[in-house]
């Protein structure tokens, strides 16, 4: 972030220059505040500040600083570092945490990594979805999801997001009741699939 016009000895930032933040969007100074790319978030998961520059972020936390400056006590501290994007031909999404995160931030967790097709196989042109994993393997809790296919990926991190925010275990997404009909969805989804191979 471009924040070096900031003297670092008197507003705490991260080694990459970002202004660290609490939950109110407030600074190490009392009445400070920063909100967007030049600022971190709260991790969900984490527990801590971590800098996610993404559109969604900065905008949740420019709607709830207007709120915490007019005295409402918000905060926001949930962001899973959820994104989707294209490569070429590959939609790629993300959310939670990664093994590399898990093992950076010393959190034990277990993954799995499946295919499964994302409609179903006897309607025209189904095409694969890969799915990975980041899990709890004490209690099977979801911590992070990663997702990569041509066709019909990228919106299913939005239901693996749901499931890390409301702390939902592999075996409630596994039987979570979700739509289907041939063109969209197997009557077992990928995201089923995904959820079910966590024993």
């Amino acid at each position: 972030p471009n924040t070096s016009f900031i003297d670092g000895a008197v507003i705490r930032k991260e080694e990459n220059g970002a202004i660290t933040t609490d939950g109110t969007m407030q600074t190490s100074i009392p009445d400070i505040y920063a909100a967007g790319d030049c600022s971190t978030v709260i991790h969900k998961i984490l527990k801590r500040p971590v800098y996610i520059p993404l559109g969604t972020n900065a905008n949740k936390q420019g709607r709830l600083l207007g709120d915490v400056i007019l005295g409402r006590k918000v905060r926001f501290e949930n962001s899973l570092g959820t994104v989707m994007l294209r490569c070429l031909d590959l939609e790629l999404a993300k959310t939670g945490i990664s093994q590399r995160e898990a093992r950076d931030n010393g959190i034990e967790i277990g993954s799995i990594t499946v295919t499964a097709n994302s409609h179903a196989r006897y309607y025209p042109d189904p095409s694969p979805i890969t799915i990975k994993l980041c899990y709890d393997p004490a209690n099977k809790r979801l911590l992070g999801a990663q997702l990569m296919g041509k066709k019909e990926c990228a919106w299913r991190v939005d239901v693996f997001a749901c499931a890390i925010d409301r702390g939902m275990t592999a075996e409630e997404l596994g039987f979570l009741d979700l739509g289907y009909a041939p063109p969209f969805a197997s009557v077992w989804d990928a995201i089923h699939i995904a959820a079910n191979a966590i024993k």
